[in-house]
């Protein structure tokens, strides 16, 4: 649950710095926010998913590491 508010959050962080500081780098006539959601969503779900499954692999195989008692 923790991997995926914090990919949830990372999103909207990279997305609003990507319309305040790298606006100049979307296309002619493509809209600044579209830009940055498409470019930062392109990298920022894949490694939200791939922790979220690395943590789950860990979990299973060191639970005591985990899950303290």
């Amino acid at each position: 649950m923790g991997g995926l508010v914090g990919g949830i959050f990372s999103l909207i962080s990279h997305f609003l710095a990507g319309i305040f500081f790298y606006q100049s780098f979307a296309p002619e006539g493509q809209p600044v926010w579209l830009y940055s959601l498409v470019y930062n969503s392109s990298y920022v779900i894949p490694d939200t998913i791939l922790a979220i499954i690395i943590v789950l692999i860990l979990i299973n195989r060191i639970p005591s590491f985990f899950i303290k008692s």
